[in-house]
C-alpha cells in the first residue's frame, strides 16, 4: 500500500463525506466532526467501507474509539497510523 499523508486522506475523506452526503466538499469542515460534517451511522459504514476499498485498511477490527471521529482531521490521522502498520 502506498503511504499516504493525514492531509492525503483528510482530501479523501472530504471529498466521499461531501458524495455520501450531498454536500460541497469546500464547504466541509475537518475540524468538526463526522456528524457534524453530515455524515449518519450509515454514512459511517459506507466511509469505512470506502476507507477498505481505498486503502484496504479494517478500521473495524482495529477498533475504532470516540477520540478517533472527534473531527475528520482525527479520523484521518487515525488511518494514516493504521496504514503505516
Amino acid at each position: 500500500m502506498e503511504k499516504l499523508s493525514a492531509d492525503q486522506i483528510e482530501a479523501w475523506l472530504l471529498e466521499e463525506i461531501s458524495t455520501i452526503t450531498g454536500a460541497n466538499a469546500k464547504l466541509l469542515d475537518p475540524s468538526l466532526s463526522l456528524s457534524q460534517n453530515g455524515i449518519s451511522s450509515m454514512g459511517f459504514v459506507e466511509l469505512v467501507l470506502g476507507i477498505s476499498r481505498q486503502w484496504n485498511i479494517e478500521l473495524l477490527d482495529s477498533g475504532i474509539s470516540p477520540s478517533d471521529v472527534v473531527s475528520v482531521k482525527a479520523f484521518a490521522a487515525k488511518i494514516a497510523r493504521m496504514g503505516k502498520k
